[in-house]
């Protein structure tokens, strides 16, 4: 089923108010911008400021069984990626994710999204920028 670019956008979109829920509600003030390769920048509790890369995906159906990112461009400092299916993030560094995936395709089982591992990573956010 192709999507088009209008539901793109929407669905961009969606995962950019969803990241910012989660980021404001940890303590991170954030505003979407979704300018040069960011789709929000973020200030930490210290006053440090920061980009940040949203990326959304639900799983998909057999063989993969899995949540696939397009990851090629990796200019922002944090990236935010989102389970559509249950409305969990998980966040990754810049240098991280390189790591990662240094071809810029990410891809996960749904599982790699739980609550506690989410609220891992918003801390380690937090203390990262403290």
């Amino acid at each position: 089923e192709a999507s088009s670019p209008a539901t793109n956008r929407a669905t961009g979109r969606a995962g950019e108010i969803l990241a910012s829920y989660y980021l404001e509600r940890c303590g991170i003030p954030c505003s979407i911008v979704d300018r040069f390769g960011t789709d929000i920048w973020a200030r930490s509790p210290g006053g440090q400021y920061f980009s940040v890369e949203v990326k959304s995906a639900r799983i998909q159906r057999a063989p993969y069984n899995s949540l696939y990112f397009k990851v090629e461009t990796k200019k922002a400092d944090q990236f935010v990626l989102i389970c559509f299916d249950n409305s969990l993030i998980r966040i990754l560094s810049r240098d991280a994710l390189t790591r990662l995936c240094p071809g810029g395709a990410f891809r996960r089982k749904g599982s790699y999204f739980t609550e506690e591992l989410m609220w891992e990573d918003l801390s380690r956010l937090k203390a990262a920028y403290s």
